[in-house]
């Protein structure tokens, strides 16, 4: 019979394997009987991983998920509606959702050399559900990124929340590129990195076009110092050029036969990717609203705690992840969260100087990258989507799989 804390996590890798499938169901559940099935799902999930924590005796997770709760209490003193704070705690979930899975896979590990397989299993599946419902999107199905002038422009299939599918696609995209490189399977790593470039563009997203882009020249480069072969300069050179060349007449057809609206309603005769993907006046406008309100009523405890998405609520969404992570949490929430991600950075580094870890520079591109994206697009570090997914990403340079 085996151990509780092996059947346990046996569970738990279950959990995680089929999140994103839940996570499609969600979106039909969502969009014909607003029901969220994902949330249930996730909160299983923590609680399984929770368990299994006490079990192996790991308290750091554990002291992150008190510290929140210590905020969300905190909040009760001086909100006006007590329903605020069921936000505060989805917003905090989905951050520790990252965090769990961090030291659980990280855990795995480092207690078997060979768990990177099934790592690698659970990527190549996540991967492929992706697809599916991207190709689903393509023929008509699921949610449009977005919507202008009553059309359709890109598609994130049946998965509900954009920014976050963004996410999934480039930290999925991340694992493979470096890992076919690590494994040094050349031409392998031209069809994928052209691949991916298709999919980041029919995305449609700021940060799923640039993003794939940074991710395919971003890897080559870390191969390039790597190997220093001139096969490979030739293969990044080549690749650079195609990209260059393709991105180029993408833009020029967006550019000069296209119609779009933006945010403030204004009909205009100029590009989609302008208009749709940068939105930089939106953003400010919502940061803006967000620091007017939060600033109404100053007071120490709002700089320091924050002040609950009674806030969001208030003055309404913004796409700029340290400002909504100030303005629910505070300067505690700050520290905590991008505390969590300096700490990833410096634990790659370490395991790159130390250990010789493989995945440990693609991995600090990876943390810079999702940081860069918090500040354009939003909702990244505290990803509920991606959670899953990138707290597993974080955990590779601790694989010492000798097959690597």
């Amino acid at each position: 019979m085996k151990d509780i804390k092996i059947r346990l996590a046996d569970i738990i890798y279950f959990f995680a394997f089929f999140y994103l499938v839940v996570d499609t169901i969600n979106g039909i559940t969502i969009r014909n009987f607003d029901f969220s099935v994902s949330q249930i799902y996730k909160s299983i999930y923590l609680l399984l991983v929770l368990c299994w924590f006490i079990y192996m005796r790991i308290y750091k997770p554990i002291y992150i998920l008190l510290v929140f709760l210590c905020l969300i209490f905190i909040h009760l003193f001086y909100i006006d509606n007590v329903s605020y704070v069921i936000e505060d705690v989805l917003m905090a979930s989905r951050f520790m959702t990252i965090v769990f899975s961090y030291y659980f896979f990280r855990t795995q590990l480092l207690i078997n050399p060979n768990y990177f397989v099934k790592v690698k299993r659970l990527f190549y599946f996540l991967f492929f559900v992706l697809l599916v419902n991207l190709f689903f999107g393509y023929l008509g199905f699921g949610y449009a990124q977005y919507t202008p002038l009553g059309l359709n422009m890109g598609t994130r299939g049946w998965f509900k929340p954009g920014n976050e599918v963004n996410l999934v696609f480039i930290v999925i995209s991340l694992f493979l590129l470096s890992y076919v490189q690590i494994r040094r399977k050349r031409v392998l790593t031209i069809y994928l990195s052209l691949f991916i470039i298709f999919i980041g563009i029919t995305l449609f997203s700021r940060a799923a076009i640039i993003g794939s882009i940074i991710i395919v020249l971003g890897t080559q480069i870390i191969n390039l110092f790597s190997n220093r072969r001139l096969k490979t300069v030739n293969q990044f050179i080549v690749l650079g050029i195609v990209l260059i060349l393709s991105g180029s007449l993408i833009i020029n057809y967006f550019l000069y036969k296209k119609m779009a609206i933006n945010y403030y309603g204004d009909i205009t005769e100029t590009s989609v990717l302008i208009s749709a993907l940068i939105d930089d006046k939106g953003r400010a406008k919502q940061k803006d609203n967000v620091m007017e309100e939060f600033y109404s009523n100053p007071k120490s405890s709002k700089f320091l705690f924050g002040a609950s998405s009674e806030i969001i609520v208030q003055a309404g969404t913004v796409e700029i992840d340290h400002v909504h992570i100030f303005a629910v949490f505070g300067i505690s929430g700050i520290i905590l969260i991008y505390g969590f991600y300096m700490n990833m950075i410096i634990i790659s580094i370490k395991n790159k100087l130390v250990n010789n870890s493989r995945f440990a520079v693609y991995n600090v591109l990876g943390i810079i990258l999702i940081l860069s994206i918090g500040a354009i697009a939003g909702h990244v570090m505290t990803s509920g989507l991606a959670g899953i997914i990138m707290g597993t990403y974080f955990a590779l340079p601790y694989s010492k799989n000798r097959f690597l």
